[in-house]
C-alpha cells in the first residue's frame, strides 16, 4: 500500500506555491477547508498535497453561453 508522504509547508510558503496570500491560506484553514498542524502555538505547517486536492477540486470549465432571441 502506497500513501503519498505529507509534503509540509510554512503559511508564507504554502501561499507562494498556490499564488496566493497568507491571509488566504489562513482563511482556508479557519473554514476548515484547510488542516493545520500545529507544530507549537507559534509553528504552524499545512500539507501541500491538500493544497493540491483542493486546488483541483476548484478548477472548473468556464461554458460559453450562446445568446438565443426570443421570437413571439
Amino acid at each position: 500500500m502506497t500513501t503519498d508522504p505529507r509534503r509540509y509547508a510554512s503559511l508564507p510558503d504554502a501561499a507562494e506555491y498556490l499564488g496566493t496570500s497568507v491571509n488566504t491560506i489562513r482563511n482556508l484553514m479557519n473554514s476548515g477547508r484547510l488542516t493545520r498542524y500545529a507544530i507549537t502555538a507559534r509553528l504552524i505547517r499545512v500539507d501541500l498535497s491538500e493544497i493540491d486536492l483542493l486546488a483541483d477540486k476548484s478548477v472548473y470549465r468556464r461554458t460559453r453561453r450562446v445568446a438565443t432571441s426570443k421570437v413571439a
